[in-house]
């Protein structure tokens, strides 16, 4: 399985600290044997609400909001924790489904952004 990798990683070619992200992965574990379905994401304005609803109704999966102000020690443990949590989403509801979801936010923001320069568009009309 493909390790999970935080855009901050990405963006700023963090490595992770291999002992933080095995404790996510165990903690995940253990959460899991006892019912508890949790990510860590970043849920940010209209479509971070979307993303919460969306993992909760359908998934029944809690999104647990983190920061962009972390630590390295604190996005390896997260990102373990995914890598856990992630490969239960694709177990328990198909493969696939963490692509779909993505799809769906990404679709959700294109609509938002779209009706928001509609918006703007009209309002430069009427002060023409």
């Amino acid at each position: 399985m493909a390790q999970v990798i935080h855009w901050q990683a990405r963006v700023f070619r963090i490595k992770y600290i291999q002992e933080q992200y095995d404790r996510g992965r165990e903690a995940a574990r253990t959460d899991a044997e006892n019912g508890i379905r949790k990510v860590y994401i970043q849920l940010v304005g209209g479509w971070g609400q979307f993303l919460f609803e969306l993992l909760r109704d359908r998934y029944g999966i809690f999104a647990q909001h983190v920061s962009d102000i972390t630590t390295v020690e604190k996005l390896s443990y997260e990102a373990g924790y995914n890598s856990i949590a992630h490969e239960y989403i694709e177990t328990t509801h198909g493969e696939g489904t963490m692509q779909h979801i993505d799809e769906e936010v990404h679709a959700f923001r294109a609509k938002q952004y779209r009706k928001y320069l509609r918006a703007c568009l009209q309002d430069m009309r009427r002060q023409e």
